[in-house]
């Protein structure tokens, strides 16, 4: 699971276990995240985000917790049918290493499980007009 690690601004991403117990309520909170009608992502569930969003500058870069500022461009992201995090910016796509825990950006590849994220629940629909 993608987890903040108690993140602040400027904090990078990391691949820890899930965490999660009995229910929804039970998972861990650093590993809850929103994807906003902003098309951004935040920790936290839908009523209590942060103020923080995945940032990312390029291809190659960490993704890392900056200030939401609502503008799209390093925070625009798009979940795409094939469960990868593509970010126009940069033209990439979310990628893991589960040996060092690092989140990063990486050339889109999406038969590699490394790139496919799971959102407990999405609502279509509107995904499907976000990535137009």
């Amino acid at each position: 699971c993608a987890d903040t690690k108690h993140g602040a601004l400027g904090s990078p991403l990391r691949l820890e276990s899930c965490v999660r117990g009995r229910g929804e309520a039970a998972w861990n909170t650093m590993q809850v995240f929103t994807f906003t009608w902003r098309e951004d992502i935040r920790p936290g569930d839908p009523q209590h985000t942060k103020k923080f969003c995945f940032d990312a500058i390029s291809n190659t870069s960490p993704v890392t917790l900056y200030d939401c500022h609502s503008m799209k461009g390093n925070q625009l992201w798009k979940y795409r049918k094939d469960k990868t995090l593509y970010h126009p910016v940069s033209g990439s796509c979310m990628d893991c290493s589960e040996s060092d825990h690092r989140i990063f950006m990486n050339t889109c590849n999406p038969s590699s499980l490394t790139q496919q994220w799971l959102f407990e629940h999405t609502n279509s629909t509107v995904l499907e007009e976000f990535n137009r």
